[in-house]
């Protein structure tokens, strides 16, 4: 984890702009509506905050990237299928206490071209990348006055929310993301933490992968 972090403070509020940047090229809706424009905007979402991040540390980004084991990948497998299960679970209980219904998601309801595809689950990297920025920032300011048990439970809980209420533009909602994402997203963290011996983005990223895969594909059956 510790080579995760900036030396300096003032660079994970740059980081955090640059976050903040790409994805407001993704969610801007003033933008034109076109297969290509809308392929830009994924690419930027994910190429702004990863340059930044490359021109403040080198070694904090490529830390990211621990190298993948046999173990890890099953353990990235694995979490998606238990977070799929828990996400659910949860999902068929918050659709029976309420009648509150959000938009879908739109990628289960529109024709996608194969390169589409690959431009999503390299967005999906890009939510990574949002998801662990956040979660850098809040460990870094809170472990100044707490211990790390308790910096990473407050730093993974918050970024978690953050990436959940960043799907309002999504869902056009923003309980029925925060209800149903976040749980999801405390289990991404988790494998990003935990799946290697040291944390590691690609982890976190084929379970996100994987977990979206399984409910689009459900999902364009509903």
């Amino acid at each position: 984890m510790e080579k995760l972090l900036f030396d300096k403070g003032y660079k994970y509020i740059i980081l955090l702009f640059a976050v903040a940047l790409g994805f407001f090229t993704i969610s801007y809706t003033g933008f034109p509506q076109t297969e290509s424009m809308t392929l830009v905007k994924q690419f930027l979402f994910v190429a702004i905050p990863v340059v930044i991040w490359l021109i403040l540390s080198k070694k904090s980004f490529l830390a990211l990237f621990h190298t993948l084991t046999l173990k890890g990948i099953f353990k990235a497998v694995l979490g998606t299928i238990i977070i799929y299960g828990a996400s659910f679970i949860l999902g068929v209980i918050y659709q029976f206490s309420t009648n509150f219904s959000a938009r879908p998601n739109p990628i289960t309801t529109s024709s996608i071209p194969w390169y589409g595809w690959i431009m999503n689950y390299f967005q999906l990297f890009g939510e990574e990348i949002l998801t662990v920025a956040f979660l850098l920032a809040i460990f870094a300011l809170v472990s100044k006055f707490l211990g790390y048990r308790a910096s990473i439970i407050i730093a993974s809980i918050l970024s978690a929310l953050i990436f959940a209420a960043a799907h309002y533009w999504t869902y056009g909602s923003l309980i029925h993301p925060l209800l149903l994402l976040t749980i999801p997203r405390l289990g991404f963290t988790f494998i990003f933490l935990k799946a290697e011996k040291k944390p590691s983005i690609v982890s976190s990223w084929i379970t996100h992968s994987l977990f979206d895969s399984i409910s689009f594909i459900i999902g364009s059956f509903l």
